[in-house]
């Protein structure tokens, strides 16, 4: 079985994973049961109940997931976009399942995170003409912020994250080479 990203929902009470099959499953920390399947990448897919029950995973899958402070949202980075061709950053409601946002970057995206509070959203790639970005936008999808960084492509921003207080963004940044 495949699971190219896991995290635990900031309460610790969910584990998030994708579930190789285009979406995100997500299970109870405390019994290790199925709570609920969240997006549909790739259309149809089946619902696992075990670990030992997921399938390969595939270009729909998604290869980033950042669940806000709140456990409302989920935001998904899509393979597709990691490795460079759609610049898409899903958000689905855990409750319900539903794509609630698409957003887009441009070209590629790294990295998504909640801050602290929830409110707003920072995602890092490259924006539609190569350009490494970081790109901050509300629960709505409105951008507030960018960051955009010089380099001819050749700067990489692989990860934001917020810092606990939520004052200040931590971003891995790469040069260019030579």
């Amino acid at each position: 079985f495949f699971f190219s990203t896991a995290v635990f929902a900031p309460d610790g009470e969910r584990l998030y994973a994708t579930d190789g099959d285009g979406g995100i499953a997500t299970w109870d920390a405390g019994t290790w049961e199925p709570v609920e399947a969240v997006g549909t990448a790739g259309g149809s897919r089946s619902n696992s109940t075990s670990f030992s029950g997921v399938p390969l995973g595939g270009p729909d899958d998604f290869m980033r997931i950042a669940p806000s402070p709140d456990g409302d949202l989920v935001a998904a980075v899509p393979a597709a976009s990691f490795a460079g061709s759609t610049g898409l950053v899903k958000v689905f409601d855990t409750r319900t399942g539903a794509d609630v946002l698409d957003l887009s970057i441009g070209s590629q995206v790294n990295d998504a995170d909640w801050s602290p509070d929830g409110d707003v959203l920072a995602i890092a790639g490259r924006d539609a003409n190569g350009a490494a970005i970081v790109r901050i936008v509300d629960r709505a999808g409105e951008t507030l912020h960018e960051l955009l960084f010089d380099g001819e492509g050749d700067v990489i921003v692989g990860v934001a994250g917020f810092n606990p207080d939520g004052d200040s963004l931590v971003l891995w940044v790469e040069p260019p080479r030579g």
